[in-house]
């Protein structure tokens, strides 16, 4: 990790990049309202929910691939 921050302080523009120091924050862009914020949260949270139960359903035989992979994906 600090190696990471390292790196990251280093690539990070020193002039005309106005959110330094405020990496990772979790703000809403401008031009994004407070609705809009909540609604694009819970679209990616259902998403995130459906690969989740889908994928662990022990029930379910016509899985094939990786569970990890797809939740992954899914949070990508």
């Amino acid at each position: 990790a600090i190696c990471g921050a390292i790196i990251l302080n280093e690539i990070t523009p020193k002039t005309g990049y106005t959110a330094a120091g405020n990496l990772g924050v979790t703000t809403l862009s401008t031009g994004v309202s407070d609705l809009q914020g909540v609604a694009i949260e819970a679209l990616i949270t259902f998403v995130l929910l459906l690969v989740v139960q889908s994928v662990c359903d022990g029930k379910r035989t016509d899985i094939k691939g990786s569970i990890g992979v797809a939740i992954g994906f899914a949070i990508a």
